[in-house]
């Protein structure tokens, strides 16, 4: 980029530098607005930190709300030896970035899928619905690609938008509204996680546009889901740690809870890991339920190290080569064993200090793109524009 014209880039970390670049003052108003956003200016009130927190506590509980939902169909459990059904993958076609449900459950005789995407929280129950019915075409489009993985031969689809029972009627009256306006692509049906004395997997049946056996699946699940439904707990059960889309923080608190548990029981240090043994814990499919679980959990790991290296939480054992090095042409690859930069010599006080220190990096780092963006527009709001700026300085 010319120095002597206005920025080309519409990136905002670009614009930032060109801004400051040109005039310093306008760093020292990015430090004082990134002060504002963490509360530590006078007055001001921490906008970043429950920000962050609430998005890591959304995403775990989607997380155990999806685990409670799918342990029920272990292919080892008690539902599947009577009816048949079972969970096959978590997010199907995820690796293809298409859109995509939150499970795939199947029957390998009946040829049927149910599509289950849940949702903790339905402030806009349209986006919901929506999701489903693209999960269900990208399903349909791809359902051979699907057979060559899960081995089932898709015919018939079911889709199913599962809550927390509290939440059941809000639900309903999407659907409702929805087929009374002709806009339902799918039948969706109902399912509820029952909190209220253990945890129950019910079938929702009170929708007022559909009659008789509309509300209720065309096949032997349903004589399981409704009326008192199906109990979670008390047998074998698939229960994986993390999904493709979790929050990146609830991945690293699974992911390095393995290695350190694992560490600690066969009496090795737990102040250091390995490479491989994060790769095995990222790529295990008792961690990570999904048919493509190498590759993904492969990918989450190229992100997961250069992050951690870069937040100072982890650096090469006995090995004094900088940071940027690691992180520059993927140095990090090299580099078999890691340390913990964090404090803490026993599994339990490492993996709180990794998880804290983690999410103090990620607020962190919010808070300077914060601040750059607002920067950005301040300029903006005073300048008129990039190319004004220059005029005036003509």
């Amino acid at each position: 980029m010319d120095d002597d014209s206005a920025p080309e880039s519409e990136d905002i970390d670009d614009l930032y530098e060109w801004i400051v670049d040109h005039h310093s003052r306008w760093r020292e108003t990015k430090d004082e607005i990134k002060k504002e956003l963490l509360g530590e200016a006078r007055g001001s009130e921490d906008e970043v930190t429950p920000r962050i927190r609430n998005a890591v506590d959304t995403e775990k509980d989607h997380d155990e709300l999806l685990q409670s939902t799918i342990s029920v169909f272990d292919p080892r459990g008690r539902v599947c030896e009577q009816t048949g059904w079972r969970v096959l993958t978590s997010e199907p076609l995820v690796e293809m970035g298409l859109p995509n449900a939150d499970a795939l459950i199947g029957h390998l005789e009946k040829n049927w899928a149910i599509l289950v995407e849940c949702k903790t929280g339905l402030s806009k129950p349209g986006v919901a619905l929506e999701q489903i019915f693209d999960a269900a075409e990208e399903v349909r489009e791809n359902r051979d690609y699907l057979r060559e993985r899960t081995g089932l031969e898709i015919e018939n689809i079911d889709c199913v938008l599962c809550v927390p029972s509290e939440m059941d009627w809000r639900a309903a009256d999407t659907i409702e509204d929805y087929e009374r306006q002709g806009k339902a692509r799918e039948q969706v049906y109902i399912w509820r996680l029952n909190r209220f004395t253990g945890e129950v997997l019910q079938l929702y049946e009170n929708i007022e546009t559909r009659e008789g056996s509309e509300t209720s699946h065309n096949h032997g699940l349903t004589n399981l889901l409704s009326g008192d439904g199906i109990r979670i707990g008390g047998e074998s059960e698939v229960t994986p740690e993390f999904f493709p889309s979790s929050h990146f923080a609830n991945i690293i608190q699974a992911a390095f809870s393995d290695v350190l548990w694992g560490r600690e029981r066969a009496e090795d240090p737990v102040t250091k890991f390995t490479q491989e043994e994060l790769t095995e814990a990222l790529t295990s499919q008792n961690n990570l339920l999904h048919y493509s679980a190498d590759s993904i959990g492969r990918r989450i790991r190229d992100e997961m190290i250069p992050r951690l290296l870069d937040y100072g939480l982890i650096k090469p054992y006995e090995n004094d080569t900088p940071t940027e090095e690691l992180l520059a042409d993927e140095g990090w690859r090299d580099i078999k064993v890691f340390e913990y930069s964090v404090e803490g010599r026993t599994t339990e006080t490492v993996l709180a200090n990794l998880r804290e220190d983690y999410f103090d990096s990620e607020v962190e780092e919010r808070a300077e793109e914060m601040a750059r963006e607002r920067t950005v527009e301040r300029f903006q709001d005073e300048s008129g524009s990039f190319d004004e700026f220059f005029d005036d300085k003509e």
